[in-house]
C-alpha cells in the first residue's frame, strides 16, 4: 500500500538529511556534476522500448524511488537537481523512465508508426514491467508537475508495488 508521505521510511529520512546538508556541500563543490547515472533501453513484452536511467546507489538493498518526469522534460530531468541529488542519491536508487513518445521510449511497437492511444494505467503497467526487469518488487513513487498524474495512476492501479507516494507541483482542475 502506498503511503502519501515523502518523510516516512528510509527514503524519506534520506531526503530530509540531504536537504539539510546540500547547502553545506555546495561550498565544497566547484561544479554541478550529474550523480552516478546508468542508462538502459528496456524492451517490453509488447515490443515497445523504454528509455530508463538509474541514478545513485548501486546497492541492491537501497530503497528505490521511481521518478515520473514533468514537461517538457524526459528521464534526464533529475540532472536539473544535481546538487541536491548528489546528497540524496548516496542513499537511494532513483529510476526515471521516459514516457512513451519521449526521448528513447516508443509510443508504439514499431518506431515511426502512428501513436497508439495510451492511458495513465498503461504507463503504470509499463513501469511495473520495467521494475520487474530490474527485479524490483516494491518502490516509492515521485511525480513532478505533469508526471504527478502518472505517479498517482501507478499508486492507484498497482497499490501492492509501492511503498510511498509523493507528488510535487500538481495542477488540478477544480470544479466549475
Amino acid at each position: 500500500m502506498l503511503v502519501a508521505s515523502a518523510r516516512r521510511g528510509v527514503a524519506g529520512r534520506a531526503l530530509t538529511r540531504a536537504a539539510g546538508t546540500a547547502q553545506d556541500s555546495a561550498q565544497n563543490t566547484t561544479r554541478d556534476t550529474p550523480p552516478n547515472r546508468r542508462d538502459r533501453l528496456v524492451k517490453l513484452e509488447c515490443g515497445r522500448q523504454m528509455g530508463v536511467s538509474e541514478w545513485g546507489s548501486t546497492c541492491p538493498k537501497a530503497p528505490v524511488i521511481v521518478y515520473c518526469h514533468g514537461l517538457p522534460f524526459n528521464r534526464m530531468e533529475p540532472m536539473i537537481y544535481a546538487q541536491l541529488s548528489s546528497q540524496v542519491l548516496r542513499h537511494i536508487r532513483l529510476i526515471s523512465i521516459d514516457r512513451p513518445g519521449f526521448s528513447d521510449s516508443w509510443s508504439s511497437a514499431k518506431q515511426g508508426h502512428a501513436n497508439e492511444l495510451r492511458t495513465l494505467r498503461d504507463f503504470a503497467a509499463d513501469v511495473c514491467e520495467v521494475a520487474d526487469t530490474f527485479q524490483i518488487h516494491h518502490f516509492g513513487v515521485l511525480g513532478f508537475s505533469a508526471g504527478a498524474p502518472y505517479a498517482l495512476a501507478l499508486a492507484y492501479h498497482f497499490p501492492g508495488r509501492g511503498t510511498q507516494l509523493a507528488v510535487c507541483a500538481l495542477l488540478l482542475q477544480c470544479g466549475r
